[in-house]
């Protein structure tokens, strides 16, 4: 009776201890859930772009199935090809002349595609300048030879910079872009050629061999058969004036440069300066011939008692003094004496009355355009403060209101919206695309991400730039987020100037956000709720880029070197890293390691693809500093040249 009970006794005990065991597993998982509720739960990648990773890794499948599958095929069919055919195509031509003139027509052609200088480049600008000085100073020089005056120093140094500048232009010419009259910059070398075959060449290529013509008839024996008549210094003459010729070119170096300029008041000015030059300009002319019509005269009105005896300096002030009086009526006190110097006078006074009521309209037009510019802007403060007034607004708040109102207005001087531009409804939208480009590309490349991206696929970030990035404007005191709020139109933020401050709701993060810091990137890849208040301390401006629209375009391109989701997976990882870490606040400001992520995840990309990627840009840039190597060489990848943002400044 024992033994049973024995048995009893031990098979309890078991059961107990069974039972003693499924409590303590029941236990431990109920304080592991406890712990898990506790902790943080982690981020997961957006859904658009886990579903875009499947189907481009689907695709990639596919693409390398069918590479597989060629080449099999190709080398099937290389067993059964005749051999002696193989041969004979396999044999190299090393022999041939035309092989060798081709190829070096090729390495000719790339040489001159890698010289075209940018017709919008800081060089060229200074180019454009020096060749309108130099049109302006043949403009100047070349009438005053009528008063023969002598040869200086400064002259001779002159003629011999406008020669070799006007003979080294030409070529420079061929290496340089223009625009068309769609709006887009040609580069290619071919068409550049083309164009200033049948426009400008055949001028240019006239007026330096007239240049080094002059030169031959000074030092050659010409000079000395020609002075022996008397005539080498009328021949001379002539010839200098052929130079005359290059201010046809004027009009058009002064289109270039005026496109330059940004500030509508500073294109009214320039206009008012262009018409009073044109003025004198035309008087400087006038003068200088009705000076030489008087000297080839026996009987003129240099032959006058009171100007006889003048200085060549001052012969030339009266006839300029005459010149300009044309524009007003003309004057007494210089009269023409000989038939060619009447004839010649009526045709100014004819020439000079239909130019000066010319200008009197465009002066007019040019002083009124820009008094609307200044009393505009009078008129709308003065309806703001009215309403202000009317509607009882307190002191304090109608100065905020005022304050961000000039600012607003100063800024919209500065960088116009596009809806206040009526011309963008007839521009193409190819050439809109090309100008956000121009406008957000160098904003978005201060994130190590999208500098890559830009450089990598262009033609995505050009639809981005066009279609989800934005200026958004703010004042002191302006709330652009707030703690705790899940934003319905989720956007990322790069401060372009002023001063921001974000804040975390209990306090224990603050942190002063200025020009080239961004925000907010955590929306782009996960789903997000704001961990902080993000408010302006002074007059300023963001970029701001649309997530949502950032990913339904970038699910419309392939990327077949780089996966923007890798990289959203990479920044996942790093921001549930972050999150566990007891001595850290998980915030919306940039992490601190974007650069490693970046590297991390091109280094995942590089595991899951057989071609190598182009990442020599990232490695020079962040790999370097942190000791990282690459198992493969890495090919350079193609430079895009970009500019300072004018948002920046």
């Amino acid at each position: 009776s024992d033994a049973p009970l024995d048995g009893n006794a031990s098979f309890v005990t078991k059961l107990n201890g069974t039972e003693e065991a499924s409590e303590g597993k029941r236990a431990m998982a109920s304080s592991q859930d406890t712990e898990d509720d506790l902790e943080f739960h982690d981020f997961e990648l957006s859904s658009c772009w886990t579903d875009l990773s499947q189907m481009k890794s689907c695709r990639m499948s596919r693409s390398r199935q069918a590479s597989f599958d060629s080449g099999d095929a190709l080398q099937e069919s290389s067993t059964t090809e005749d051999p002696d055919e193989t041969a004979s195509i396999a044999t190299p031509r090393a022999d041939s002349l035309w092989v060798q003139v081709l190829a070096a027509g090729a390495r000719m052609k790339a040489w001159w595609q890698r010289c075209i200088i940018h017709p919008y480049a800081a060089g060229r600008a200074t180019w454009d300048f020096v060749s309108l000085c130099m049109v302006l100073y043949d403009m100047i020089t070349m009438p005053l030879q009528f008063f023969e005056l002598p040869d200086t120093v400064f002259g001779e140094i002159m003629v011999w910079l406008t020669r070799l500048f006007w003979t080294v232009d030409v070529p420079a010419t061929f290496l340089t872009g223009y625009v068309d009259e769609n709006g887009t910059i040609r580069l290619q070398a071919a068409r550049i050629a083309r164009r200033y075959l049948t426009t400008w060449f055949a001028l240019d290529i006239i007026l330096v061999l007239v240049d080094w013509t002059e030169l031959f008839l000074l030092h050659g024996s010409l000079l000395v058969s020609y002075g022996r008549l008397g005539k080498s210094s009328r021949m001379l003459r002539i010839v200098r004036m052929v130079r005359l010729l290059r201010m046809a070119r004027m009009q058009q170096i002064l289109r270039v440069i005026t496109f330059r300029i940004q500030s509508e008041r500073l294109i009214i000015v320039a206009n008012i300066v262009k018409v009073l030059f044109m003025m004198v300009g035309s008087a400087h002319f006038i003068a200088c011939f009705w000076y030489a019509i008087a000297n080839e005269q026996e009987v003129s009105w240099l032959t006058d008692a009171q100007f006889a005896n003048f200085a060549v300096g001052h012969k030339y002030l009266v006839s300029l003094h005459w010149a300009i009086a044309q524009f007003a009526g003309g004057m007494d006190e210089v009269r023409p004496h000989s038939f060619p110097e009447r004839f010649y006078a009526v045709s100014v006074f004819l020439m000079t009355f239909l130019m000066a009521s010319a200008a009197i309209s465009g002066l007019t037009s040019s002083m009124t355009r820009l008094h609307i510019l200044s009393s505009k802007k009078t008129l709308q403060l003065s309806v703001l403060r009215r309403f202000l007034r009317q509607n009882g607004v307190c002191d304090a708040l109608a100065m905020r209101v005022q304050r961000n109102a000039m600012h607003a207005m100063s800024e919209h001087d500065r960088l116009m919206s596009e809806d206040s531009v009526e011309l963008f409804a007839l521009v193409s939208e190819p050439l809109r695309v090309e100008l956000h480009f121009e406008m957000y590309a160098p904003v978005f490349a201060v994130h190590p991400f999208f500098d890559f991206y830009i450089d990598q696929y262009p033609q995505v970030m050009h639809k981005v730039c066009h279609l989800a990035a934005s200026t958004v404007l703010f004042s002191n005191g302006d709330v652009i987020f707030s703690d705790g709020e899940i934003p319905v139109k989720p956007m990322m933020f790069i401060v372009c100037n002023g001063t921001t401050c974000y804040s975390t709701g209990d306090g224990g993060t603050t942190e002063i956000l200025r020009a080239k810091d961004w925000i907010a990137e955590a929306v782009i890849w996960t789903t997000w709720m704001h961990r902080g208040s993000f408010r302006a301390q002074s007059d300023g401006r963001v970029c701001a880029l649309d997530a949502r629209e950032f990913q339904a375009i970038t699910q419309r391109f392939d990327h077949p070197g780089f996966r923007p989701a890798q990289y959203g997976d990479a920044y996942v990882r790093e921001l549930n890293k972050t999150q566990r870490r007891l001595d850290e606040t998980l915030t919306d400001l940039a992490l601190e390691k974007e650069e490693d992520i970046l590297l991390e995840a091109t280094r995942q990309e590089r595991k899951t693809r057989s071609a190598p990627l182009a990442l020599d840009r990232v490695t020079k840039n962040f790999g370097s500093q942190r000791g990282l190597q690459f198992d493969a060489p890495l090919q350079k990848p193609a430079k895009l040249a970009r500019r300072g943002s004018v948002l920046f400044a």
